[in-house]
């Protein structure tokens, strides 16, 4: 069964990010289990409030 265009545009994504690929309860067992934040961050400079 080929994988649809989605799903491989997504491990690629994954892959070079070195983000897990998975369910939002998944990445935060991942997080828990290895004591770091995944995932993307917001780029650029934090606001001044």
């Amino acid at each position: 069964m080929p994988l649809s265009d989605n799903l491989i545009t997504e491990i690629r994504q994954t892959t070079q990010t070195g983000t897990p690929l998975g369910s939002e309860r998944f990445r935060q067992q991942i997080e828990e289990l290895l004591g770091v934040k995944t995932g993307y961050s917001k780029r650029g400079r934090p606001k001044s409030s």
